[in-house]
């Protein structure tokens, strides 16, 4: 019985197969994928400096007790708010923590300093490739 049925089936046109249906969209020009691409590129570079906040909100906040616990006159010299005034921050950015010779405080702040620039290039890079995908015709 089935095999009969497929045997009455009216053969498919060319045209009319699931891969050129005429029924389907034509494709988007090119622009549009490139485009959209760099947005996506952008929308990595923004998970990027979320990873890298991650990194930060863990491995700063104990680099700051560190300095707080055995470095008191290090910590002196920092801005008030020290989590985050841009003179701190850009203290850490600097690595002026190596000028306490602590390899406990290296060990925490090295991770501070690498995911706070980490944030900084994800972010600067997303604006820069949403600023491209604005441009880009």
């Amino acid at each position: 019985m089935l095999l009969s049925l497929w045997e009455r089936r009216e053969p498919r046109s060319k045209t009319s197969n699931a891969f050129h249906s005429p029924s389907r969209l034509p494709p988007l020009p090119p622009s549009r994928y490139t485009s959209a691409m760099i947005l996506f590129f952008a929308l990595v570079c923004v998970a990027l400096a979320i990873a890298g906040a991650t990194a930060f909100v863990i491995f700063w906040p104990l680099a700051l007790v560190h300095l707080r616990d055995r470095q008191p006159e290090m910590r002196a010299g920092l801005a008030a708010p020290a989590f985050i005034h841009p003179v701190t921050l850009w203290w850490l950015l600097d690595g002026g923590y190596r000028a306490a010779k602590d390899p406990n405080l290296d060990g925490l702040a090295t991770p501070a300093r690498l995911s706070l620039a980490t944030i900084l290039f994800g972010l600067f890079t997303a604006g820069i490739l949403w600023l491209w995908s604005v441009a880009a015709p």
